[in-house]
């Protein structure tokens, strides 16, 4: 029984940090979209 409970919460642990690193991946995409700095690196290095 005990172990279905700690299997539960690594599961929802699991799927916390997935969804976290998702977000956190996106914003920074966003941001890197968004920065003209950013933009001018991606144009010089083509």
């Amino acid at each position: 029984m005990k172990l279905s409970i700690i299997l539960a919460i690594f599961q929802n642990v699991l799927y916390t940090i997935v969804f976290l690193c998702f977000l956190l991946y996106f914003c920074t995409l966003f941001f890197f979209l968004e920065n003209p700095v950013f933009q001018f690196i991606i144009k010089s290095q083509k």
